[in-house]
């Protein structure tokens, strides 16, 4: 992949060292650098009431 020290909000990634999927949905960006895999389009604003613990449930929307 090509690794991006850099995201945005909307990106899923991936995090090689930590094992971790991402999802960017405010201003944060990743400690290091991230594989980007996919995008949030919609309903991103849901993200911001998700607390510790909590199961999300991702859809692959039509193209």
């Amino acid at each position: 992949e090509n690794p991006s020290p850099q995201a945005e909000a909307g990106d899923v990634s991936y995090w090689t060292p930590g094992s971790a999927f991402c999802i960017f949905y405010g201003s944060s960006q990743p400690y290091s650098a991230v594989n980007h895999i996919g995008k949030v389009v919609r309903g991103l604003d849901i993200f911001f009431g998700i607390e510790d613990g909590d199961r999300i449930i991702l859809r692959r929307g039509e193209p």
